[in-house]
Parts: structure tokens; sequence; C-alpha cells
């Protein structure tokens, strides 16, 4: 660009900076500035005299690098491709510092990549200059005059609409930054996850253990059933009446009825067993049998004779129709 100006082909050039000496030096006289702010010193870890010994420099930034010329003689210049260059050197540790313009500084290092990076601002202005070949006077004037009437403000608002746009939030920034907290979400769900897997299992498991335990009752009295049913069947034959009592029940069924009792309970009607067989005690019983018969059939008398005799037996004389 400043080539071009001293070939005249072009009669303004911008933006031009890094002070008057350099900048007559290449044949180019600086109008008022255009935009001015403090120059920021971009370092990583805790600032030192060693931190200025060494800069990274844009070698496409001529104002940059006659900065630190001006006000840094005796450091070492690094030269890099780009600002972004420059940024990673320094946060690689393959130089110690480098110079942002304090207009964009702070948007700049709102990237995530450059969150070990720190800022000091200097005492020194960073000068944007319009500039124009040494002997154009009157171009120079002008723009001054244009400078003037538009006053300094006009300038740094456009330069802060500008800045705005230089960097953008974006979900990986987000997730940089809050990193232990999406790690601790993603472990609360994934242990939540866990949690909900284990249970099913754990419910799935007692399902099952439930549904053995109850097909294995199941079975236990389908085979009782069985049982009982050959029992009373091998009774039925010897027996002109049998019944099937449940004592923790209280409930009782006739399987064979006595044809020639009429007031006998009917076959497969289930009835209350103490009540009816009371009854039938007191109406059927003779009277010096009743009293053997109502002890006989008490709940408690029948499990314990159960208990240590496998048959319980007990004769009676029977009357009917008086």
């Amino acid at each position: 660009m400043i080539a071009s100006l001293g070939n005249d082909e072009i009669d303004v050039a911008f933006p031009v900076g890094g002070g008057l000496y350099y900048s007559e030096e290449s044949g180019v006289f600086q109008s008022s500035p255009v935009v001015s702010a403090a120059t920021e010193l971009v370092y990583k870890g805790e600032y030192t005299d060693n931190t200025v010994a060494n800069f990274a420099v844009n070698e496409n930034n001529g104002m940059q690098y006659f900065f630190v010329l001006t006000y840094y003689p005796e450091a070492e210049i690094t030269f890099f491709p780009s600002i972004d260059a420059c940024l990673k050197a320094v946060n690689d540790g393959k130089a110690g510092c480098t110079t942002l313009n304090g207009l964009r500084a702070n948007d700049i290092l709102r990237d995530s990549r450059y969150s070990n990076l720190s800022l000091l601002q200097t005492t020194r202005n960073d000068d944007r200059c319009f500039g124009v070949r040494i002997g154009n006077s009157g171009l120079l004037r002008l723009l001054n005059r244009g400078l003037s009437v538009l006053g300094s403000e006009y300038a740094q608002n456009l330069a802060f609409r500008y800045t705005d746009q230089l960097y953008s939030f974006s979900l990986m920034d987000m997730l940089r930054k809050h990193m232990p907290l999406f790690v601790s979400i993603l472990m609360a769900v994934a242990a939540i996850i866990i949690l909900l897997l284990v249970r099913d299992r754990t419910r799935t498991k007692k399902e099952l253990e439930e549904r053995l335990s109850l097909q294995g009752e199941l079975l236990e009295q389908t085979m009782r059933r069985e049982q009982q049913d050959k029992m009373i069947t091998a009774l039925a034959s010897d027996y002109r009446c049998v019944y099937h009592v449940d004592l923790d029940n209280d409930d009782a069924v006739c399987y064979r009825a006595d044809p020639n009792d009429p007031e006998q309970s009917h076959e497969g009607v289930h009835f209350p067993y103490h009540e009816r067989f009371k009854w039938y005690a007191e109406h059927n019983v003779d009277e010096n049998y009743r009293e053997g018969f109502l002890k006989f059939i008490e709940p408690d008398q029948v499990r314990e004779t159960l208990a240590a005799e496998p048959i319980a037996a007990y004769r009676y004389l029977a009357r009917r129709n008086g």
C-alpha cells in the first residue's frame, strides 16, 4: 500500500501509523488521527520485565512493527503471518507478548482459544491516520479539514460497530467456558440412566422371582387338590358321605352326599364348617354321643389329633326322623 502511494497509483492510504519519523522515512505524510486508542500488550502468565523482551509481530502490519521499534527498541522481534498466529505464538510460549489496538483487543480475546492470555494497557496511543505522498499538502489539508468537521466521535462510533462483529460467541466457546458444568451434567445424566437401568433390572428380577414363587404355589396347590381328589375318591367307596374341610377358613364342601339324608348339605355347595356340623350334632347325633361329637369337631381338637395320628375318627349313633 505504501509502495502504491509512492508510485502515484493511489492518492490516499489508510490506515497509516507508527509515528511521524517512520512514516516520513517512507515518504508519507500523516493526517490528524482518524481514530486513536491505547495499545494493549497481550501476554501469558505473570507480567515481568522479560515479558517485553520478545514480541510477536504481524509481518503484514507495518504500524505494529514501527510501534515496537519506537517504544521497545531493545526487544527481539519475531514475525508471524497474521495476528492470530502472533496470539498463538504468545499462547504457546514462542514469544513473550504481542500488541493489539485497544479498540478491538477485548473482542478478539473473547475467543476461548485465548482464555489464558491477559491484557495490559500501555500509556502510548496507537493512532490510525490517512497517509498521502510527501508533497501533496493540499490533499493533506483537505483530509484534516474533513476530520475536524466530523469530529473524533464519528470515527470512534464506526470503530465500535466494527469491533462488535469481530467475534461471535459460538456453542463450542460456551462448552469450553463451562466445561466442568457440562461434564457434571453429563455425569449426572449418566448416573440417573444407570440408576434407572439398575432399578428396572432389580424390579424385573423381583417380578420374575414373585412369578416363579406364585407358579410354585399354584403347582403345589394343584398337586394338593389332586391328592385330595384321589383321597376323597378312595374314601367315597367306603363312606356314605364325604366332606372336604378347610379348618383355617372355617369352610367345608360336600363331595358325596347320603341319598337317604334329606337334611344333608348338597354336593358342591360350600358352607360354614363348625356351625353346620354343630347343628348336625344337635339334630341328628344321639344324646349319649353328642358331647363327644361336639368335642371331636372342634377345629383345635381336629388339628391336635391329626398332628399325632394320620386319621382322626369318632364313632357315634345317628338318629333321623325321631
